[in-house]
Order: C-alpha cells, then structure tokens, then sequence
C-alpha cells in the first residue's frame, strides 16, 4: 500500500490556508472578536427589528446571581462634597475574568460621564480612589457617582482616553454612559 495520491490543486489550497493562518499570526489579525459585556448569557439576534439595536443578550444564571458586589461607602448619598474627593468602597468577590471596575463621575441629566484616572482593584475586599466633582468653582452641581464593571473594549477607550488627557489636558466626556454593568452608585452635591 502506497500514500494517497494528493492533486496539485489540494496542494495549492493547503498552501493558501498555511499562508492565510501565517498572516494572521503575524500580524495578530482576528477575523471576529466578540466581547460580551458580562461571561454567560445568550445572544439573540432580530435582523427583522426596526430598531438600530437588533441583538439583545438575555443573562445566565450565574451571570445574574454575580459573586462580585461593590457598595460606595463614603461619600453618603446626597452628601455636599468639594472639587476633588475621595471615594471609599466594600466588595465581596473576585472581579470577574477580562472585566474592570471604573467610577464613573456624571451629569445624569446631560449623559455626560468622566471615568476617574484608574481602575480599580480591591485590597482585602476594601478600594478607595480619587474623584474630580466637575464644574465651575461657584457652580452647585447633583453629581452621581457610579460604580462599573466593564469589558476590555470600553477600559481600553477609558485607558486611551486618560492617555490622550494627559497629553492635551482635555478630558472630554462620555456621552452617553458606556456600556457595562453598573454595580452601586450615589448622588453627590458639589457644595459652594
């Protein structure tokens, strides 16, 4: 018994799909990159819906009952704050795989949204981080503060962002909030 004869032309697309694969690698090319907002889920997809928005994700089980929790604990809700302010919080759990946690300072009313300088990472369930309450100096302002969980799309534009910031000293908003889970969030009163 010999080998299989093999034809030039299953040689050539052997060849192609080497050479296609090779490309890929090397130029770390994707040809579908899906980032659910939270691990689990179903997707649905409605290409009959009118609506810009035609897919929706309908939560797993564990994707609702998520062991990880975060509560703001300083500042209280409606609390008068100034300028710059630091944020205190609890957590119970792990951050969930390939997802981050932001604060997020907003104009709810305007959907204008600035993610602080960093993400966070709990210390032995415990996290604090510095907030910018925005406006004029004399302007009395209903901030919210929001906790996020986000995937690595939304913290990579958070982290260009903070980047691009840094260069120009502009710091545009976020209009309006991104897409994530929101985890606890509070009213704050920029004081006079």
């Amino acid at each position: 018994m010999g080998l299989p004869k093999i034809s030039p032309y299953m040689i050539g697309i052997g060849m192609l799909i080497i050479l296609v694969i090779g490309y890929m690698y090397l130029t770390d090319y994707r040809i579908i990159e899906i980032e659910p907002p939270i691990i689990g889920g179903k997707i649905k997809f409605d290409p009959s819906s009118n609506s810009s928005e035609k897919s929706t994700i309908t939560p797993s089980k564990e994707q609702t009952s998520s062991d990880f929790n975060v509560k703001i604990t300083d500042p209280k809700d409606e609390q008068i704050v100034g300028e710059s302010i630091t944020v205190k919080g609890e957590s119970s759990g792990d951050i969930p795989e390939r997802q981050y946690l932001w604060l997020l300072v907003g104009l709810e009313k305007n959907q204008q949204w600035w993610p602080q300088m960093e993400n966070i990472r709990p210390i032995e369930d415990k996290w604090e981080i510095g907030a910018a309450i925005g406006g004029e100096p004399e302007e009395r302002l209903k901030m919210k503060l929001v906790m996020m969980l986000v995937g690595e799309k939304v913290n990579s534009e958070f982290e260009d962002w903070k980047r691009n910031g840094k260069l120009t000293g502009s710091y545009p908003p976020f209009e309006p909030i991104p897409p994530g889970k929101v985890l606890d969030s509070v009213y704050v009163i920029k004081g006079i």
